[in-house]
């Protein structure tokens, strides 16, 4: 039976984005995709590109958004037969828009779709005993009891040997913020890579700032990953803490390139690198992002990821 490098319990969206700066969604304009999206897809997307084996497991609807989201499982090289069609229900949707001071703007209609039916009906132990990196998502967590009641069940489960990663993605229009600390707390805790952006490591450890948060999740024995976005990360492990401003890049969309991010980096500790190395190989992979248009299809391949390395060190 096959093998996993990686494999996450997915909420597979399809991201529809407005093209202009600065508009708000609720007024009349112009938009773009649809894009095959979601958090945990995006990071799994990268480190399938970049050589391992992946398997996504979920749920889309039976509709033409459904199908353009397995293609790119397909393009992709991620295993997608984990992936069911709900009869009933659509494929979830996702609106953006960007504004000019980095803010963004979602309306979701993922309670109500074909990812929120993901639940206990999909656990497979024997799957579980064939991955050797789960990638777990607060995002999708939030999104219906059901995927948490799964992801219990997986934890339940879980082999101490198989490493975890945690990107809570808090989304405010989906939980608030106490509500999504009770419900990730156990994946916190089990996790052996934190992967919070601004603002997010506060939301487990009150009372400090993003760095100190770090500093305490650190403490425990995990690897911690700070996304700055275009001002790089902070890696924290061992005892140590090191920073890596990242790669100079002409921004044209920056949507996914922090799970790219994520997905580069446990790539790079997956195969062995050191942590300065492995932050650098995210961050190379993040700035590649930036500069394109899309989501998962705009991943780097691991010679483009080298050729911007090459030149830093130039």
């Amino acid at each position: 039976m096959e093998h996993y490098d990686m494999m996450t319990f997915g909420v597979p969206i399809m991201e529809i984005m407005r093209k202009e700066l600065d508009a708000p969604l609720g007024e009349p304009g112009d938009f773009e995709g649809p894009y095959p999206a979601g958090d945990p897809g995006i990071c799994l997307n990268a480190c399938v590109r970049l050589g391992h084996k992946g398997c996504y497991v979920g749920v889309v609807g039976n509709d033409p958004l459904g199908d353009s989201f397995l293609q790119q499982m397909e393009r992709s090289g991620i295993d997608y037969s984990y992936i069911r069609k709900a009869k009933g229900y659509t494929t979830a949707l996702s609106l953006l828009a960007k504004f000019r001071d980095g803010s963004r703007s979602f309306v979701f209609t993922l309670p109500t779709s074909a990812a929120a039916q993901l639940g206990p009906v999909d656990f497979d132990s024997e799957l579980l005993k064939r991955v050797k990196w789960l990638h777990i998502s607060g995002f999708a967590l939030s999104v219906s009891k059901s995927i948490a009641e799964l992801h219990e069940m997986v934890l339940d489960e879980l082999d101490n040997g198989v490493m975890v990663s945690f990107d809570p993605n808090y989304r405010k229009e989906i939980m608030g913020k106490r509500e999504f600390r009770k419900l990730c707390t156990r994946v916190y805790e089990r996790c052996n890579l934190f992967l919070p952006s601004e603002g997010e490591a506060i939301l487990f450890e009150e009372g400090k700032d993003d760095i100190e948060a770090c500093e305490v999740t650190a403490k425990r024995g995990k690897g911690v990953a700070l996304k700055l976005g275009k001002k790089g990360a902070y890696g924290f492990y061992e005892g140590k803490s090191i920073y890596e401003p990242g790669f100079p890049a002409e921004e044209i969309d920056p949507t996914g390139a922090g799970d790219t991010f994520s997905g580069a980096l446990i790539t790079g500790l997956m195969e062995g690198m050191e942590w300065p190395e492995a932050l650098k190989f995210g961050c190379a992979a993040g700035s590649i992002c930036v500069q394109r248009k899309g989501l998962m299809d705009i991943a780097p391949v691991r010679e483009e990821i080298e050729m911007v390395l090459a030149a830093a060190e130039e």
